[in-house]
């Protein structure tokens, strides 16, 4: 990493630690706010292991793409190798879908060391069998062009990250009142202060904005700043990859106006009334 690069790091990391406080709260889901949280699963990958994931469309699960790559057996995971239970562990669990496909963002290889370049791409997009999204509902994710005033430091949207942790794997955790430390818009990639837990690859980072929750980015990884002896901090890939993936429908199973695949948009909340 470059060394002007690094230093304005670590002073955005004081500023904002100092502004915006390091400590989160680690909760479950409030079963009285059933979504977004339902729409929110946790991705199976067979008997190995499991990571976090968001439905965006009746049928599309945005998650990390690393959760996707066997390591031990240096291979690309079988789609028919995962299943995703949404809402596991809250009153609002969903059926138990599985996996019939799945999309690796342009640009991702697994083989690589984490970079700062890399961290970006580390988004994938699975497609259930099942529409489970009409059960649970989706979430909607901000457009690329509101990340900015959105992720711009102490000063941006609170955010919320839920996912299951290695150490709780059948519980929903939410971590509430995070902010952004850092915003690299230039690689796609930001780091705040949700106290991740291992296991969470793949949780959304949503912005309260409005009253409406919106995906902002996804857990790819820890970043432990100073050399490790610094604050934990969470690495989250932005939307921007997303919808680059969008705009190709080879790379996102179909148009975004397929409703088999991704659903009516004004039906996301399954709980809320019918649009006029």
């Amino acid at each position: 990493m470059p060394q002007a690069f690094a230093a304005a790091r670590r002073a955005a990391i004081l500023l904002a630690l100092a502004l915006a406080g390091a400590g989160t709260l680690a909760s479950p889901a409030a079963a009285a706010e059933a979504y977004p949280w339902s729409a929110i699963g946790r991705l199976d990958e067979g008997r190995s292991g499991f990571c976090s994931g968001v439905l965006i469309g009746r049928r599309v699960v945005l998650t990390a793409a690393h959760c996707l790559f066997d390591r031990f057996a240096h291979r690309w995971r079988p789609a028919w190798e995962l299943g995703f239970t949404p809402g596991l562990g809250t009153p609002a669990r969903g059926p138990h879908a599985r996996a019939s496909d799945y999309h690796v963002a342009p640009g991702y290889d697994p083989r690589l060391s984490p970079t700062v370049g890399a961290a970006g791409t580390d988004l994938a997009l699975v497609l259930l069998v099942e529409p489970v999204g009409d059960v649970v509902g989706f979430v909607p994710w901000l457009p690329s062009s509101s990340l900015a005033a959105t992720l711009g430091g102490p000063a941006g949207a609170e955010l919320f990250e839920a996912g299951y942790a290695r150490g709780n794997p059948m519980r929903l955790t939410l971590h509430r009142h995070c902010r952004t430390i850092e915003y690299q818009a230039a690689y796609g990639f930001f780091l705040h202060n949700c106290i991740s837990l291992r296991g969470e690859s793949g949780a959304p980072l949503l912005a309260l904005i409005g009253g409406r929750y919106d995906i902002v980015g996804i857990e790819v990884g820890l970043d432990r700043s100073y050399n490790g002896t610094g604050p934990r901090l969470g690495t989250a890939a932005t939307v921007a990859s997303l919808e680059r993936m969008l705009a190709d429908p080879s790379e996102s199973f179909a148009p975004i106006t397929d409703q088999q695949v991704w659903g009516d948009p004004r039906k996301r909340d399954p709980g809320a009334p019918p649009p006029r």
